[in-house]
């Protein structure tokens, strides 16, 4: 076989591929030209559904891929999803058998008419929700659009249980340029274990989608994220700490009243309540309409202290008093001499007004609770008090209930 038959063969297989090829692609320019000649495409027609026998369908499917984070402060929530809108213009239909079975194309979304969603509940970045750039366009007249979206929403948080809280959190998506009377919405959620991925400090608990019934605005679709927050950290930063700061109050009353630490002990606990303060006041919003188990323990803490603190001045004034008593040399000698002849009449040379005042003062010191009776006392009384409390708290409401 010479070259120039060879090179015959080759030109031979080679024609039908190159004209099979130019032939698909000049059917696809002329049927992307015959869509974007229409009227309704040039004029940007809405779809017509004011017949009956062609009722366009809107659908949106949603697909969570991770929620971000919830900004407490701002009671907003980000999340990143795919986004996917089919909706149906039969002005835009064709027969594939006259572009040589073609059922399907790509046409820029600037071409033709768009609606334009609006993200109920969407702050003021995300308030609104453009298409993709390139749309699919079927034979049949269905469109579809594709595309990922960093979406915020406001999602009111509920303080009540924090740290250990459920929050359920929704955006809607509505249509505004499409007249509820010319649509009807169907709502679809992809659902996929293992898609659901919350990675930061939150946990995905329950999801669901459901048509939301508006007579005003009409139909939209609704999707709902239950997540529950992971609250080990909170538990080792805030609750432990909180909750041991809380015990310690009682046991100042262990402290002997000699030593003068009393006050400085609780001045350092009520410093340390402070910080909890602080860490708390800089995730809770300014709003609150309920008031956070958290909170109710953190101002025990506080109501627990300054009453410590006042029951410690009482016994350190109860112990100045001892010590007056103690280092008067008539009170002394009285005390000596009582015992060993149980005359108080021989026990102080003075006039007799003195000697009265002696033994008044005297017997007015060991009628009174003495120091150490009286931090026994606070000591069960704060004791027992604050273990009814914490029982109270943790036990028989309902703050610890979302944990599992």
């Amino acid at each position: 076989m010479n070259v120039y038959s060879f090179s015959v063969i080759v030109l031979f297989l080679i024609y039908p591929i190159r004209s099979q090829q130019e032939l698909d692609l000049n059917d696809y320019s002329r049927l992307r030209r015959d869509i974007l000649k229409r009227s309704a495409v040039v004029d940007k027609v809405p779809p017509d559904v004011s017949n009956s026998k062609n009722v366009s369908s809107f659908v949106i499917s949603v697909l969570i891929l991770d929620v971000l984070n919830i900004d407490e402060v701002e009671q907003i929530m980000n999340c990143i999803l795919v986004l996917e809108i089919y909706w149906k213009d039969s002005t835009l239909q064709w027969n594939p058998i006259d572009f040589n079975g073609l059922n399907s194309t790509n046409i820029d979304s600037s071409s033709i008419w768009l609606p334009r969603l609006v993200v109920s509940l969407g702050s003021k970045d995300s308030l609104y929700v453009n298409l993709a750039e390139v749309l699919t366009l079927h034979y049949d007249g269905n469109l579809t659009s594709s595309s990922h979206y960093y979406l915020s929403f406001r999602c009111h948080v509920d303080f009540t249980k924090y740290p250990f809280d459920l929050q359920i959190c929704g955006f809607g998506l509505y249509p505004m340029n499409w007249r509820p009377t010319q649509m009807r919405i169907k709502d679809e959620f992809l659902e996929n274990d293992g898609i659901f991925d919350l990675t930061g400090n939150w946990q995905l608990v329950n999801h669901s989608s459901s048509v939301y019934k508006n007579v005003k605005y009409g139909d939209f679709p609704r999707v709902d994220l239950t997540v529950k927050r992971r609250s080990v950290y909170y538990v080792i930063v805030l609750i432990f700490p909180m909750v041991l700061t809380s015990l310690l109050v009682p046991l100042v009353f262990l402290i002997p009243a000699e030593t003068g630490e009393k006050m400085s002990y609780l001045v350092a606990i009520l410093t340390s309540t402070a910080i909890f303060i602080t860490l708390i006041s800089e995730v809770m919003p300014r709003g609150l309409t309920t008031i956070p188990y958290l909170a109710i323990l953190l101002f025990e803490v506080l109501v627990e202290g300054l009453c410590a603190i006042l029951a410690s001045l009482l016994v350190l004034h109860r112990y100045v008093q001892e010590q007056k008593v103690k280092k008067s040399p008539a009170t002394t000698d009285s005390v000596q001499d009582e015992t060993k002849s149980g005359q108080v009449s021989r026990a102080v040379e003075g006039d007799s007004d003195s000697l009265a005042s002696v033994r008044s003062s005297e017997k007015e010191t060991r009628s009174r609770v003495t120091s150490r009776v009286l931090d026994k006392i606070f000591l069960a009384c704060f004791g027992f008090g604050h273990v009814i409390f914490l029982l109270g708290l943790f036990c028989l409401s309902d703050w610890l209930q979302n944990i599992k």
